[in-house]
């Protein structure tokens, strides 16, 4: 059987990098996908074995190539959305811009191909 890959959008606010140490510390196979590359959150949990173990990928899950590409590459089976998707609904409009919230994270859901699982994450950690 197959050891589960985490996608962790959003994965360097301040409820992913809990997510994640808490993955890593099921020793879990985790693929940090955020627009930032800072992860001074991170640095601030985790010791040098751990921040060693996520892949990083920098991406907008709002860009559905970067995405479906990331997922297929990575061998992506669970993702964890908690990345703040703002993507102008519009088509031909370039994300980000007037912070119009996608509905039910449709841009993140649209972008899974078959079979992945999609994880809502409770509040509580």
């Amino acid at each position: 059987m197959q050891q589960p890959t985490y996608l962790v959008t959003g994965a360097h606010g301040f409820i992913g990098v809990w997510v994640v140490k808490r993955l890593l510390a099921d020793d879990a196979s985790v693929v940090i996908f955020d627009r930032s590359a800072d992860a001074h959150r991170l640095r601030m949990i985790l010791d040098g074995e751990e921040l060693s173990r996520p892949h990083f990928i920098a991406g907008d899950v709002c860009d559905a190539e970067s995405l479906a590409r990331v997922v297929e590459l990575q061998h992506v089976t669970h993702i964890i959305h908690l990345a703040d998707c703002r993507c102008l609904l519009s088509s031909g409009s370039t994300p980000r811009g007037d912070g119009q919230r996608c509905r039910h994270n449709q841009c993140l859901r649209s972008r899974a191909r078959s079979g992945v699982h999609d994880r809502q994450i409770d509040r509580q950690l």
